[in-house]
């Protein structure tokens, strides 16, 4: 029998494509930066064989047309770990600021580069180096170098300044819960910084003919003069990007709205720009049937939506956070261009892999992560949440609008719901703040305040830039309107009890569990699996937040590392908490002003309330700080010695504190004392201060503020065995010789100033880390912090 012949072989079937390639490459980008911000060791050793061997396999697998899944994955993720070493520690050219000496009187010549960013007695400037005075003469520099000046007038951008003083490179405090500083500051290209003890050490020169942008944003800033304080300070913030004029109301307004990204440009406003200048050209172009043969609609649309995208972020003086914005946005007009408008997904990764490529650091920005946040959980959430809301027939005819609204107002209050619930947890991470009526405040402000006020403000740019001031006046006249109401309403909300709530670092762990309960919630069949998931992992969130933490084993005495002189904080095994803080004498300018060290890590330890804050010195260095503490925690008593001449933030803590009625002691001649069960306090009288002595389980502590040794009584303090001494620094030999001390935990200053034979004992100092004394009925421990 005759077998029937096979038939001929077809083709081979095809591979399945991959669905978005770009998204899991940019993830393993992030993950590679991450990690070597984390920890991962780098060496060019292995990491340049690594990539280059890496890159030459996806070459063959690219001209062989092979699968490779493993590999760019492997790669992307080595290249986000060398980018993110090469952002840190860039090649500097010889010319560079970086390479003058530190710690020495130097005259620098430059350009303002940035907005100043105004705090409570003092002004950060950005100048672009171009010239330093060497012994030879002025020879070129190169660089930014940002600059803590007192108050003051401030010029346009661009305008040429002399300074005089001392280069210092950025230091990170090591404390639990601090902030990267030196990471932030090279994130935006900063390198070296300068303190200024007087305003005659900053001299601006004459003002030369500055560039077409500045001399545009100067005729709007005279165009927005005779506006309310309100309008103005938000007109100039939306349309310039200068937040200098938003008091320290108006910001707390918003942040406790949620709707303080309105005041910083981002993909938010040039989105909108974008989506106005598209609706309005593609309904004029459907006006002209004829020209539609010839013109495709849509794609002249997104051309002509790339326009004012890029204006407003030229306007706006280009930014950090502007160019990220402005790449975000044009990636996806991009994509409509290329017919793929529904791929917004790989749209937005191929946004974030360009910023990241371009400055890896912006990762660790919160402006980077709540904007894409935002994106992606509009992109989960709403579609998900919509399917819920009730079907609006459509209708026509001249009440088409209605239910074009009815459709409308839903959707957008789903959207700014999904939004607020996505970023909520970063919102917490960053800020410590929940608003509790963002979604409210950002649905009614939204339109406002970018819907409508913005577009006016942007045409009264145009106008002025054509050499229409009336018109601009007109423009801006309407404008006002519309952002007036914007703020009313804000500000409305924000003084509604409980509009916010003030919440501490939640831990990675409250973070992970927070978005796998949102993950569960944008589930797209939903379901049982949808609901109990996210029931599930909101009942293990709120576990976490109400079990008790972990009580010390005795009594904890903490130094933080902090620049501007005191600061501990004492705990016992039975939650209570005191805070010591004794500021250093400061003048204005320093960075001190501008660093909230005890509010960070009284978060980062999740504290709610101190039974006490004791301040021996209130000085400039430290007022800034323990407004916000005052602000942020409930505080049982504040024990403080008076200043005589209080700085405007000491005057501004003293009278919150007055107009709340909290409990206030006034340190005086006579010593104080506290019985907290196993913790026994002496508040020890000072000429012009206050020292602490702590006695637990018999053995005893001494923290000294700034200047003590001035003014110690030494004999009668050589007659106290401590077990440890926390001072500003080493006494002199002789005093040395008076006090006995086993332990020795210096803060502030650069280390030792005497000899450290004068005064024998274990040494620690916190510029190293946060150094912690545990008193046991067991003995004494002694650990210091040393990074994350």
């Amino acid at each position: 029998m005759n077998t029937p012949p096979l038939p001929p072989p077809g083709p081979a079937p095809a591979r399945p494509a991959v669905t978005r390639p770009l998204v899991p490459l940019v993830i393993a980008f992030m993950a590679g930066i991450g990690a070597a911000t984390w920890g991962l060791p780098w060496s060019r050793t292995w990491a340049v064989p690594l990539l280059v061997g890496g890159g030459l396999g996806l070459l063959w697998g690219w001209w062989t047309d092979r699968r490779l899944l493993l590999l760019p994955l492997v790669w992307f993720f080595l290249a986000g770990a060398a980018f993110h070493h090469q952002s840190l520690h860039p090649p500097f050219p010889p010319e560079h600021i970086t390479r003058l000496p530190l710690e020495e009187e130097l005259s620098l010549r430059g350009r303002l580069a940035r907005p100043p960013r105004t705090g409570p007695a003092g002004r950060q400037l950005v100048l672009q180096v171009e010239s330093w005075l060497s012994p030879q003469g002025w020879r070129p520099a190169t660089g930014l170098v940002l600059i803590h000046a007192p108050l003051g007038e401030t010029p346009p951008i661009g305008s040429e300044a002399v300074i005089r003083g001392k280069l210092t490179a950025p230091r990170r405090l090591m404390n639990p819960g601090a902030p990267d500083r030196p990471r932030n500051l090279a994130r935006e290209g900063i390198f070296r910084t300068l303190s200024l003890r007087e305003p005659e050490e900053l001299l601006w020169l004459a003002r030369p003919e500055l560039p077409l942008r500045e001399r545009l944003r100067g005729g709007i800033r005279v165009l927005l003069e005779p506006y309310p304080l309100e309008v103005r300070a938000l007109y100039r913030a939306l349309l310039l990007g200068e937040q200098g004029e938003i008091t320290r109301e108006m910001r707390q307004a918003l942040s406790r709205t949620g709707t303080a990204h309105l005041v910083a440009i981002s993909g938010l406003h040039l989105g909108m720009a974008a989506a106005l200048t598209y609706a309005l050209v593609f309904w004029l172009l459907r006006r002209f049937p004829g020209l539609l043969l010839h013109l495709p609609a849509v794609k002249a649309a997104t051309v002509a939506a790339a326009v004012p995208v890029v204006g407003y972020a030229w306007l706006a003086g280009g930014s950090p956070a502007t160019q990220r914005a402005e790449v975000m946005v044009l990636a996806y007009l991009a994509a409509v261009l290329l017919g793929r408008a529904r791929e917004v997904v790989s749209a937005l990764a191929l946004a974030a892999l360009v910023i990241l490529a371009l400055n890896p650091l912006r990762l660790f920005s919160p402006s980077f992560a709540l904007s894409f946040t935002a994106v992606a959980g509009l992109l989960t959430l709403v579609p998900r949440w919509s399917a819920w809301l009730p079907q609006v027939p459509e209708e026509g005819g001249l009440r088409s609008w209605w239910p074009r609204l009815r459709r409308w107002l839903p959707e957008a209050f789903v959207a700014s719901v999904a939004a607020s619930v996505a970023t909520a947890p970063l919102v917490a991470w960053f800020f410590n703040l929940l608003p509790l009526v963002g979604f409210v405040a950002n649905l009614a402000a939204i339109p406002l305040v970018l819907g409508v006020a913005l577009p006016l403000g942007e045409l009264a740019a145009l106008a002025r830039m054509l050499g229409f001031p009336q018109v601009a006046r007109g423009l801006l006249d309407l404008g006002q309107w519309p952002l007036w109401l914007g703020w009313q309403i804000i500000d409305g909300l924000a003084r509604m009890p409980g509009a916010a709530v003030i919440c501490p670092t939640p831990t990675p762990l409250q973070v992970a569990l927070a978005y796998l309960a949102v993950a569960f919630l944008g589930l797209p069949r939903g379901g049982r699996l949808a609901w109990g998931g996210a029931a599930l992992t909101a009942m293990a969130l709120l576990l976490t937040v109400v079990l008790p933490r972990t009580a010390p084993e005795g009594v904890e005495v903490t130094v933080l590392d902090r620049p501007g002189g005191l600061a501990a904080v004492v705990s016992t095994p039975e939650g209570r908490r005191l805070l010591l803080s004794a500021g250093s004498p400061s003048f204005p300018g320093r960075e001190e002003l501008f660093l909230e060290v005890v509010p960070r890590y009284l978060h980062h330890r999740q504290f709610r309330h101190l039974d006490e804050v004791a301040v021996f010195a209130l000085t400039p260095a430290n007022a800034p700080e323990l407004l916000e503490v005052a602000r942020q925690f409930r505080v049982g008593t504040w024990t403080l010695t008076w200043p005589r001449e209080p700085s405007p933030a000491g005057v501004a803590l003293l009278n919150l504190l007055g107009d709340e009625g909290q409990r206030v002691l006034r340190l005086g001649p006579e010593p104080r004392q506290l019985d907290w069960g196993p913790l026994f306090m002496r508040f020890l009288p000072l000429p012009g201060a206050f020292a602490l002595e702590l006695e637990a389980h018999g053995r005893r502590v001494a923290l000294l503020p700034p200047r003590a040794w001035e003014n110690l009584e030494l004999p009668a303090a050589g007659t106290v065995g401590w077990e440890a001494v926390v001072a500003p620094r080493l006494p002199s030999p002789e005093g040395g010789a008076a006090v006995k001390a086993r332990r020795w935990v210096l803060y502030g200053g650069t280390g030792d100033r005497f000899d450290p034979r004068a005064a024998p004992g274990v040494r620690f100092h916190t510029r190293q880390g946060a150094v912690t004394v545990l008193l046991t009925a067991a003995g004494v421990q002694v650990s210091q912090w040393s990074g994350p």
